[in-house]
Parts: C-alpha cells; sequence; structure tokens
C-alpha cells in the first residue's frame, strides 16, 4: 500500500473540557458493561464549529482552528442510557494545502477535521475509563456529512 502525506495536517490537539462519570449503579454493570455495549438509540450530541485567523478569510486561509463539542447527557427519557455520561471538548489546528478549490476548503476541514478530533476523543474515554466501574468505554465511530 502506497502512502503520502494527507493535504490536511492537524498541528496541534487540546482538551478543553474532560468530564466523564458513570451514568447509573454499581448494580446495572451486566447491562452497562462498556467494551460490549450497544449504542444504538444512545443520544450522542456533536458541535463541531470552525474559525480561521482574523486576518485571513476561509477562502484564503491556510490554517484553520476546528473546535469539538461532544455529549452524552444521558438524560431519562432522551434515548437509550449508555454507561458513562460524557461531557468533552478539544481545539485542533490544522493546515490545509493550498491546491484546493476555495468553495470546499471549509467543508474539508469541518468533515475531516472533525473526524481526527473525535478519533482522539475516543482514545481518551477509553484511557478515562479504562478502571471505571463499568470498564474501558470505546466510543462508537461516527461518520461526519457535508450540510445540505
Amino acid at each position: 500500500m502506497a502512502m503520502e502525506l494527507s493535504p490536511l495536517q492537524l498541528k496541534q490537539l487540546i482538551f478543553t473540557r474532560l468530564h466523564v462519570e458513570t451514568a447509573a449503579a454499581l448494580d446495572q454493570v451486566e447491562t452497562l458493561w462498556a467494551p460490549t455495549f450497544d449504542f444504538t438509540g444512545v443520544t450522542i450530541k456533536v458541535d463541531v464549529s470552525l474559525s480561521t485567523p482574523e486576518a485571513a478569510s476561509p477562502d484564503q486561509s491556510a490554517l484553520f482552528m476546528l473546535t469539538v463539542h461532544l455529549n452524552i447527557p444521558n438524560e431519562p427519557g432522551n434515548g437509550n442510557i449508555a454507561p458513562y455520561t460524557i461531557d468533552m471538548a478539544a481545539q485542533a489546528w490544522f493546515e490545509l494545502a493550498p491546491a484546493f478549490a476555495s468553495e470546499k476548503r471549509e467543508e474539508l476541514v469541518s468533515i475531516n477535521g472533525a473526524s481526527l478530533v473525535v478519533g482522539a476523543m475516543r482514545e481518551m474515554v477509553q484511557q478515562m475509563t479504562a478502571r471505571s466501574a463499568f470498564g474501558p468505554m470505546l466510543l462508537p465511530t461516527l461518520r461526519f456529512l457535508p450540510e445540505r
């Protein structure tokens, strides 16, 4: 398999919010055991915002800051309950090669960048829950789509 550098480069990623807690009493460990948990019906909220340095317009900038907020609120009556309640946010700086058409730059960074950031969030959740009551939880793989 051949390999080359991606035109979208992640330059820095920082977590600005990390909150994880068990969602139920420990007597529910059999139904909420995270390593085998099925996320079907669980409410997962993801907000993504994109910005560029003030001096540059989005169609000319090579640098983008993407902010991702992921939340599994586990509110009663709002879908199935996941093993852990999650509230986390991260900011990432991306650099995009100038070869891409200006009308697609923001969409490319938003979709592919969000996938990269949520991948880092997935890893962080797994690490934070590794020694927690319901076992290590791996967030499901999410697919980001362009807005229509």
